[in-house]
């Protein structure tokens, strides 16, 4: 597995509909979205899209997301449940300063 933050140039494209999994392996949903940091270019977000009956999409940081190419999968280090409980974003919406705030205090929560 790579980190994926080693794919610079990326698009989220490169990765739509991979499998994310957590920290154990467990599938959580697919990727559904992406949000990149404006001056480097790099993923700063990923949104998961973890039922196919809702449009919900879950957030989740992307610096320390791993990339299996191979199994087109995405392994994120938490929870199953952790992440069904995580902020939610519209996939078309930017991400506000006020919804990155209240998503990196969501995740510092898991240390």
């Amino acid at each position: 597995m790579k980190p994926l933050q080693e794919y610079p140039g990326a698009s989220y494209h490169d990765f739509l509909d991979f499998l994310i999994v957590d920290q154990t392996g467990e599938q959580v949903g697919t990727l559904y979205s992406a949000w990149s940091d404006q001056h480097t270019g790099a993923f700063e977000f990923l949104g998961i899209k973890t039922n196919l009956l809702t449009t919900k999409n879950h957030i989740v940081p992307a610096r320390d997301a791993l990339v299996d190419e191979e199994k087109q999968t995405i392994q994120v280090p938490y929870t199953l449940e952790f992440l069904k409980a995580a902020p939610v974003c519209d996939a078309a919406a930017e991400v506000t300063e006020e919804h990155e705030k209240a998503i990196r205090e969501y995740y510092r929560s898991s240390r």
